[in-house]
């Protein structure tokens, strides 16, 4: 771990393998083995610092939200971060955003994360049902963000949800290798 003391604990809820990778090596996290979780846990339980891969969609990432709620430190004052990748239409691949405001495409609905100052540039986040290629409207799009919120609203204050996309893809280019794009590039931006 690199030398960061934390005052509470921190959840992260990540979608895929490839994603958690950095995370999991910044921290110097490792897998739990002996849970009732059916989710990839990682974890510094002296540091208090978790890490659940919930897999791609909404209900996955709720479902992966109380899963890791209920596995240690259930506290209010808990921060949780989403963190992965996202397409946007126009968007540098790569660069990273923080995201305050969630839209579900089914139902138009919208969540939104903490109120902090901001370090990095804002985005809106769309969250849709299935990969999206044709990147009609100015917003990130994600499959996990409305999920993650969604799950969170009875767990955790809105002040301590965190969501942050690193753009893998737009209009006219694609990453060529998903592992290693995600690798790189959310490496890239650990502290």
């Amino acid at each position: 771990m690199r030398n960061l003391k934390l005052l509470r604990p921190i959840k992260f809820l990540i979608a895929l393998e490839a994603e958690a990778y950095p995370i999991v090596n910044f921290f110097n996290l490792k897998q739990c083995k002996n849970t009732n979780i059916s989710y990839k846990v990682y974890e510094d339980e002296k540091e208090k610092i978790y890490l659940l891969v919930s897999g791609i969609g909404n209900k996955q990432a709720s479902i992966g939200v109380h899963e890791l709620n209920y596995f240690k430190d259930k506290d209010k004052n808990c921060l949780w971060v989403n963190l992965g990748l996202a397409g946007h239409k126009t968007y540098d691949m790569g660069s990273i955003y923080e995201v305050k405001k969630v839209i579900n495409i089914k139902n138009k609905q919208s969540l939104f994360t903490n109120t902090f100052a901001h370090y990095f540039k804002i985005e809106t986040l769309l969250t849709v049902e299935k990969e999206e290629k044709k990147y009609e409207k100015e917003f990130l799009y994600d499959m996990e963000g409305f999920g993650f919120l969604k799950a969170l609203q009875k767990i955790a204050k809105r002040d301590n949800t965190f969501i942050f996309k690193i753009v893998s893809d737009n209009k006219i280019n694609k990453f060529e290798n998903y592992k290693f794009f995600a690798q790189d590039n959310i490496k890239k931006h650990l502290p």
